[in-house]
């Protein structure tokens, strides 16, 4: 078989799990995600491409498979495809952080109850939750996000707060109102006291239905980082009422958040104090991929593709160790991308390049240099038509290539995207050194004092800047994007230091 021909049959799957279709046969079952799976944790946090997704998707498709999942129902609160349904918020005034902690809680009942409504109908104590539903105006016949949302837009500041009520207040048994008469609702600035809701009560008794009936639902909330994308304001308070909402609502034991969250924005919207934070932290699971978790991940990939693994001489059956899988890499790659008795392994090359200023070794990184090389090296043997006996199978040359592209791509979809404030910072590196003082980012910034201070905090903890000392370095990630280059900008006489030279 010729090489251009194993080029096009290797298939190392998409980087970004929604697209993925081979995901369930090659998805590496970690420690911590055994922890997840255990309800060891809750709040599912990481850097972008870590795998949260992956997470929610597998665990969503394949629950069965774990026997702590079987009497468990995953819920998504948000949908999977287009804008985020919360982004509508961003359109209405800033509420309280009180009033999203209510909207929240709505929001939640209306997705449970919904949804048990409509698997198992109101019979038992299930006609409470449907009393419930309509009582609050939250009763849709449908449990898609989409459906709900739009009905929590149109209802709940007239039965949060209603400006005026018409008719006769009283209570139930069960401690919930009832509105006779007319419900007038408030859209303006000024709010007088009447009617509120007790969600908090209201999913105690969701609580007693589920435990009737013998099944927990777990709610989960992921795209996080879109669903306020651009709006600050709305989306400090915003979050953080949800984070409130997992505290108030941890006690029960049939409904559970999950909640799918990025690092950055787990850290903004817990600035300036978050009481009961280690509360939080207790059940919160960061991501970090080791060395070995991220060879495991890619030679899974490798392996799916019998046919060119068997052309590279490769028995899948032995491929069981760290060593095996190393040799597996060795059929793919050169032994070293540079040569020189003091340059490291390929592999390490690499780990070394997929990484940001945090350490940080998102697994989508790997998998895009990966595929990038691999079509850069497609390209130039169909060009080039060279003949090809033995491995590797990509060469060097369109290693560097893959690295290139990588490094482009995540300067715009990374730096560029997620940071959008950032962005006169990260062009004014561009065609600089990567190594840089305090002095040498004041003159390249145009920033001073304070305002220069806050920036390179900025910068660190985005990832675009490491720090290395008393100095600060480009990780190699985002050198090629910028045209960055290696060397000190505060000491141009003295030759960069090499930083890949082994000790």
């Amino acid at each position: 078989m010729e090489r251009t021909e194993l080029l096009r049959n290797l298939r190392i799957g998409n980087s970004v799990a929604e697209f993925d279709s081979a995901l369930e046969r090659y998805f590496v079952k970690t420690a911590a995600f055994l922890d997840f799976v255990n309800d060891r944790y809750d709040i599912v946090s990481g850097d972008k491409g870590t795998g949260k997704t992956a997470i929610f998707r597998f665990v969503t498709e394949n629950r069965r498979q774990f026997e702590g999942l079987r009497d468990i129902e995953l819920l998504p609160a948000f949908n999977v495809a287009g804008q985020p349904v919360f982004y509508d918020l961003t359109h209405s005034a800033v509420l309280t952080e009180g009033e999203y902690n209510s909207l929240w809680k709505a929001y939640i009942l209306s997705v449970v109850g919904n949804y048990l409504l409509d698997v198992l109908g109101s019979e038992g104590s299930l006609a409470d939750v449907e009393e419930i539903l309509e009582l609050a105006g939250l009763k849709v016949g449908d449990y898609r996000p989409e459906t709900i949302f739009q009905r929590l837009k149109t209802t709940f500041r007239a039965f949060l707060k209603p400006k005026e009520v018409e008719g006769r207040l009283s209570l139930l048994e069960n401690g919930l109102p009832i509105v006779s008469g007319k419900i007038v609702p408030d859209y303006g600035e000024e709010h007088d006291a009447g009617a509120v809701i007790p969600y908090d009560y209201a999913l105690n008794r969701l609580e007693r239905a589920l435990k009737e009936i013998g099944i927990t639902i777990w709610v989960a909330f992921d795209r996080l980082d879109e669903a306020f994308q651009g709006a600050p304001d709305h989306e400090i308070p915003a979050l953080r009422a949800l984070l409130r909402v997992h505290l108030d609502i941890n006690h029960l034991q049939h409904v559970r958040l999950k909640l799918f969250i990025r690092d950055d924005l787990f850290s903004r919207i817990t600035a300036g104090g978050f009481v009961n934070l280690t509360h939080v932290n207790a059940r919160r699971l960061r991501l970090m991929w080791a060395e070995e978790d991220l060879l495991d991940l890619l030679s899974r990939r490798l392996l799916d593709n019998g046919d060119v693994i068997a052309t590279l001489g490769v028995n899948r059956a032995f491929v069981n160790s760290d060593e095996a899988r190393l040799d597996l890499l060795a059929r793919l790659f050169p032994k070293q991308v540079d040569s020189g008795p003091r340059k490291p392994t390929t592999w390490k090359w690499i780990l070394n390049r997929v990484r940001d200023g945090q350490n940080v070794r998102p697994p989508r990184n790997l998998i895009d240099l990966v595929e990038f090389a691999r079509e850069a090296q497609l390209r130039e043997d169909e060009r080039q038509r060279p003949e090809w006996t033995q491995p590797p199978l990509i060469e060097r040359d369109a290693i560097k290539k893959g690295l290139s592209r990588l490094s482009s791509a995540r300067v715009e979809d990374t730096l560029v995207a997620e940071y959008p404030n950032l962005q006169p910072h990260f062009d004014a590196f561009r065609n600089a050194k990567a190594e840089q003082n305090v002095d040498s980012l004041r003159d390249l910034l145009g920033l001073r004092n304070g305002e220069l201070k806050r920036a390179i905090e900025a910068l660190v903890a985005a990832g675009f800047l490491e720090r290395t000392g008393a100095t600060f370095k480009v990780p190699m990630l985002y050198r090629d994007g910028l045209n960055i280059t290696q060397g000190k900008a505060f000491a141009p006489d003295e030759p960069g230091e090499d930083e890949d030279e082994e000790a």
